[in-house]
């Protein structure tokens, strides 16, 4: 958010470092899950299923939930001067 002469507005392209740093868990993890299924699918080997499936599930947990921390924490300080707050359906 930007103040410009008294009224608050979103800049675009200014994201927050932790869902930069969320959205890239989560794509990580995806890749990694992705080249892992893909590795097991072409050799079959049983060797590595702990280590790098753990490894992908949690970084895409670990980023979902920083993702949906800084959205919570978001809302919550937005809700304070939601223009819209008293109007009722």
């Amino acid at each position: 958010m930007k103040e410009v002469n008294g009224k608050r507005e979103k800049v675009e392209g200014a994201g927050r470092p932790e869902r930069t740093l969320a959205w890239s868990m989560i794509a990580a993890g995806a890749v990694i899950l992705l080249g892992w299924v893909l590795y097991r699918f072409v050799s079959r080997l049983h060797t590595i299923t702990v280590s790098v499936g753990t490894v992908s599930a949690g970084l895409i947990i670990a980023g979902a939930v920083i993702l949906f921390i800084s959205v919570l924490v978001e809302r919550i300080r937005e809700r304070k001067t939601d223009r819209y707050r008293d109007i009722e359906k």
